[in-house]
């Protein structure tokens, strides 16, 4: 059998140098084309020579709270938010429960927004609805709820207990605030796993997944010091909190 010499290849001096001089080229090209790029946001930490951005927020603004300063600024838009308005007609994978309603308004079951009435009993009612999976039901994947907060704010005087697999989700374009009232008596405004006694919980730490919380206001200032957090977050995987 006839075996086929690997062919040697013999670079000399000035096909290195070819080599060099084409990728320092390629790379001054990436280079410029990056700044190019960055610079096109007109934001002045791309561009040193322009110096630091100026904070143009009156002193007001700056000693207000943050949810005054930013979220009002960022989505204060008023425009309905689109999670809000398209159409539901999806079902729970495997469930049995061909009339469980997966997406839940928190106005639906009876909550103001008003800042005044206490709204803890109709949020926790929209939580709960559907025989969910609460204590000694230690997990469960068939009865999953989006519980939507729709802009104004909800006072509370106990914690508002997310079940398993719920998404508390506020609207992004105006961020609901969910108020502590004075006499709020828990650990948190939203709790992931109430304790029983003797540091015993709802769910077992490594096993308490699914839960998401999104575009919220959490206020405590009217509580006393030292008696409640905004939240309770003692969770697995699964799990997420935004804005």
């Amino acid at each position: 059998m006839l075996r086929r010499q690997p062919t040697k290849i013999t670079l000399v001096q000035d096909d290195i140098a070819a080599y060099d001089a084409n990728k320092l080229k390629k790379d001054q090209e990436k280079n410029q084309q990056q700044r190019t790029d960055l610079n096109s946001y007109g934001d002045s930490r791309f561009d040193p020579s322009r110096g630091p951005r100026k904070d143009t927020r009156t002193k007001e603004q700056r000693l207000a709270p943050l949810h005054t300063t930013n979220h009002v600024k960022r989505y204060g838009s008023g425009a309905p938010y689109w999670f809000s308005e398209i159409t539901r007609q999806g079902k729970v994978a495997y469930g049995t429960n061909s009339s469980y309603v997966i997406w839940r308004n928190v106005m639906d079951y009876g909550a103001k927004g008003d800042g005044v009435t206490d709204d803890t009993d109709a949020i926790n009612n929209a939580t709960y609805d559907g025989n969910r999976c609460a204590y000694p039901c230690e997990s469960q994947t068939t009865t999953p709820a989006i519980v939507y907060f729709p802009p104004g704010t909800y006072a509370v005087s106990r914690p508002l207990v997310m079940l398993y697999y719920t998404q508390f989700i506020g609207d992004a374009n105006n961020l609901p605030v969910i108020l502590g009232l004075p006499n709020f008596y828990g650990i948190a405004l939203l709790d992931s796993d109430p304790y029983l006694s003797y540091g015993v919980s709802w769910w077992a730490n490594q096993n308490n997944m699914w839960r998401q919380v999104r575009n919220f206001v959490l206020d405590i200032r009217q509580i006393p010091p030292g008696v409640a957090n905004c939240l309770h977050w003692q969770v697995a995987q699964g799990t997420s909190l935004q804005n």
